[in-house]
């Protein structure tokens, strides 16, 4: 596994000067770079969203902004709007049609495995387990004080399982455990919730 994350790490590098010098202009580069340190909040979810649907594999750090996005604690529902943006992008491509599996789970003693599965392989196992920290963001907001705030987390969590459902235990779980627990009232929670 350790060989697979450098062989990524070079990847990654390799992707950051290749794109500077042919599909991305420095401008570019540079713009993205002021948006994410000192733009609103807007701003800096489009430019996280738009690095991660250039490359995923090449923006694990993106991802990880988002995330850091969602967990924000902000009186308007600032995690809400990171949350959306990471759920707007698994459901629109971001996540595989089959369900993910860990590194482990691969066929790491085919004969014609290359470097590019490990590289793959890897950050897929890296998705499966930023996935399920995504799950307990959501889990944390269905604790929220407003109702608001968690009917969302709940519509979220409804999206993901009927468009894209990994670890569906866990997405019926957080679903089952609310509904309840009497927090939410069950006949408004299927009224809001998408088809």
């Amino acid at each position: 596994m350790s060989r697979a994350s450098s062989l990524l790490d070079k990847d990654v590098s390799v992707y950051a000067s290749t794109s500077q010098s042919t599909g991305a202009s420095s401008s570019d580069a540079a713009f993205l770079s002021r948006v994410l340190s000192s733009g609103t909040l807007s701003d800096r979810l489009s430019a996280l969203t738009l690095m991660v649907q250039a490359s995923p594999v090449h923006n694990i750090r993106a991802l990880e902004g988002l995330k850091a996005l969602a967990m924000k604690k902000g009186g308007k529902g600032e995690g809400l709007k990171g949350v959306r943006a990471i759920v707007d992008w698994w459901i629109g491509g971001g996540a595989p049609e089959r369900k993910l599996r860990y590194f482990r789970d691969q066929p790491l003693l085919h004969e014609r495995r290359t470097d590019a599965h490990l590289v793959v392989w890897y950050f897929e196992d890296w998705l499966k387990k930023f996935f399920f920290s995504i799950l307990q963001v959501l889990e944390s907001l269905l604790m929220d004080q407003l109702p608001y705030i968690r009917m969302q987390a709940m519509a979220f969590i409804a999206q993901l399982l009927t468009n894209k459902p990994e670890q569906e235990q866990n997405l019926l779980r957080l679903l089952v455990n609310k509904l309840v627990c009497g927090c939410l009232n069950p006949i408004s929670m299927a009224l809001n919730l998408p088809n």
